[in-house]
């Protein structure tokens, strides 16, 4: 349970916000931070406190429904049997795991790898990225570098300059002779079970990044997005297990119609699923899975130290851009601009920012909630992949 000074701090708050008078307008998003930066400074130790109970409450509820709920069953060629659209799991043979464990290794040891969920995660896992030299999109991404969307200012640059320290631009003699062959029979298997309109992207022409992740004895990564604009960046995400096994965990929020009622209405219902992933194995991100549900992992006991490999294919299109390009005809991979214009533009009734955070929320005992309100500035969520 959570100590009593925890208690006292949620309760103080309740009073506060009850207090609030009615006719008091609207605050802005920067007057609220603000305000809430004033109302309350939380001791590190208390936040690591309340952090640490929300954290076991959502892995014994997760465990619960790896439990009782059956996981997600796949095809022989990796179709999902009942998923949402974009989930495949996909078997690698031996000797193209071990060419995908040596790119791993190559980017590892290469670079200065930064926090996982950005320049301020003390989670202590860890990320990089390895693009490729000679390929026009891979090399454009590698010299424009990216930042969390959370992070502005002189915080944003802090994280773009961690997020190139942790990055290399790898040329031909750097890598194994047989690694092109071994993600064209990647990509072949990968076209096969994907809708095929991703079929363009899955090229190595598209390829822009392979993302390393160290997961340092951290079992659980809680779901979250990827943001395609900034460091989730990627039409088609691909994780490779490379050490460890574990449950791979989506959460997805849907708009249902209710019927029988005197007027049209809906309502949101979450629907969770899982499945197994252990190194031999991939499972991709595309469409709703990609752009609308939450991913996380729960690594199996002992497994603690999971490793995986990231293969970011393609690059999304935002604001004007996204409306004037052609998805069609486009060979350049920067394109699904309509994912971005119906998941990702700030200017919808309900932005992915929204979204998530609506998400989050509904995850979190409610004990919690209001505390962790108040620590929003502070409780960075991730945006990378698992």
């Amino acid at each position: 349970g959570i100590s009593k000074k925890t208690n006292e701090l949620v309760c103080r708050e309740r009073q506060q916000h009850q207090h609030m008078p009615r006719n008091k307008p609207m605050p802005t998003k920067r007057k609220l931070e603000e305000e809430r930066a004033e109302q309350v400074e939380i001791d590190p130790a208390l936040l690591a406190e309340v952090q640490a109970s929300v954290e076991k409450a959502e892995v014994d509820r997760w465990q619960q429904t790896i439990t009782t709920q059956t996981e997600i069953a796949f095809a022989a060629g990796g179709e999902p049997c009942a998923a949402p659209t974009g989930i495949s799991r996909i078997e690698i043979s031996a000797p193209d795991l071990a060419e995908l464990r040596r790119l791993h290794r190559t980017i590892c040891e290469r670079v200065y790898p930064t926090g996982w969920g950005g320049v301020g995660d003390t989670t202590g896992r860890q990320r990089g990225y390895g693009y490729f030299s000679g390929y026009d999109m891979s090399e454009t991404h590698f010299a424009a570098g990216q930042s969390m969307l959370e992070y502005t200012g002189e915080e944003a640059e802090r994280d773009r300059n961690a997020n190139r320290r942790a990055s290399l631009l790898l040329s031909p003699a750097e890598l194994s002779s047989s690694l092109d062959s071994t993600l064209e029979r990647l990509m072949l298997q990968l076209r096969q079970v994907l809708p095929p309109r991703y079929a363009p992207v899955l090229t190595k022409d598209c390829l822009i990044a392979a993302q390393p992740n160290l997961h340092n004895g951290k079992a659980f990564l809680k779901p979250h997005l990827d943001e395609p604009m900034h460091d989730g960046f990627g039409v088609v995400i691909v994780t490779v297990a490379i050490e460890g096994s574990a449950s791979i965990l989506i959460s997805d929020d849907q708009k249902v119609q209710l019927t029988g009622t005197a007027c049209e209405s809906s309502e949101r219902v979450r629907r969770e699923y899982h499945f197994r992933l252990v190194p031999g194995q991939a499972y991709t991100l595309a469409d709703d899975a990609r752009n609308k549900c939450l991913h996380g992992v729960l690594a199996d006991r002992g497994c603690e130290w999971r490793e995986s490999l990231n293969l970011r294919f393609g690059l999304h299109c935002a604001g004007q851009q996204a409306r004037s390009v052609n998805t069609s005809s486009n060979p350049s991979g920067c394109f699904w601009a309509d994912e971005v214009l119906r998941h990702w533009q700030e200017e919808h009734s309900e932005s992915a920012s929204e979204r998530r955070a609506s998400q989050e929320r509904a995850r979190l005992p409610s004990v919690f909630k209001h505390i962790l309100g108040v620590s929003g500035t502070q409780e960075k969520l991730p945006t990378a992949d698992a």
